[in-house]
């Protein structure tokens, strides 16, 4: 189940953050019902290290467009009409118009280690370490 719930429209619901044109639930965990009678849809949850972009359109349309790093990201603000060139900029962009909406995915640390003949390790958890030589 995605971590969201989005709605195209304003409407009070009890819980419900507002963006601009539409409603969003965040936790993933409320039962809101059938679509057809509470208008809310499941979204996608955005990858490790990347993001799900909602745009609204229409009376109850909405599109996600799925960006796995900040490149795709900017790339993807653009074609929605983003007026910068930088992330940061297309970013801001997003933040003030009404009908897009950026979720972060998780970010994945890395661990380097250095090993003693230089070679560098990485994990991705502190369970293992996967070692080539």
């Amino acid at each position: 189940m995605s971590i969201l719930s989005v709605k195209n429209g304003i409407s009070s619901f009890s819980g419900a953050t507002e963006k601009g044109d539409f409603n969003y639930f965040s936790g993933g965990t409320r039962a809101l019902g059938p679509s057809d009678v509470t208008g809310f849809f499941s979204g996608f949850d955005a990858p490790n290290n990347g993001y799900s972009v909602y745009n609204v359109y229409g009376v109850s349309g909405f599109t996600i467009t799925v960006a796995e790093n900040t490149s795709e990201l900017n790339y993807i603000l653009i074609r929605m009409g983003g007026t910068g060139t930088t992330v940061d900029e297309n970013i801001d962009w997003a933040t003030n118009t009404d009908s897009v909406y950026i979720n972060s995915g998780t970010t994945v640390p890395e661990f380097l280690i250095l090993a003693q003949n230089g070679a560098a390790l990485t994990t991705q958890d502190f369970k293992g370490i996967e070692y080539q030589h």
